[in-house]
């Protein structure tokens, strides 16, 4: 079992709302809002905290917290750093479970990204064509060129 520590983080430039640390990293910075809140615009203060902690994981592009979300507990939202081109989504079933968190921290999204490049949409028969045009519709699959 993966167990995921949630707490306020220090930053640079003040505390953050909660940072979920694997094994003492930090990995994911969350800006909490208030219900009336929309959440699906506030990464900013997520950005902010990934940029000004004091003592993160790594880096990337500038960030030091790979993973950012925002919530207002009813709507969440998520982006992946690595990339600099990145763009936020919707989690399908809210925020992700300890053990995805630490599998997404482990793997490299640019092996799967090549491998898709490598075998296009049409080549591939293991894909199911009639879900296809809903999840680019959607944000889920993205064009990367």
């Amino acid at each position: 079992m993966v167990q995921i520590g949630v707490r306020w983080g220090g930053t640079a430039s003040g505390p953050s709302d909660y940072v979920l640390f694997m094994k003492g990293k930090p990995l994911g910075a969350l800006g909490a809002k208030k219900l009336e809140v929309g959440s699906e615009g506030v990464l900013v203060q997520a950005q902010r905290y990934s940029r000004d902690i004091v003592d993160g994981a790594g880096n990337w592009n500038g960030y030091r917290i790979l993973f950012l979300y925002s919530s207002n507990g009813l709507q969440h939202w998520f982006a992946d750093v690595r990339r600099e081109d990145y763009m936020s989504r919707q989690p399908m079933d809210g925020l992700h479970a300890p053990e995805a968190l630490a599998d997404m921290f482990c793997t490299d999204p640019t092996v799967a990204v090549g491998w898709f490049k490598d075998h296009p949409v049409e080549e591939t028969t293991r894909l199911r064509v009639y879900g296809l045009q809903q999840a680019i519709d959607e944000g889920y699959l993205v064009d990367f060129d």
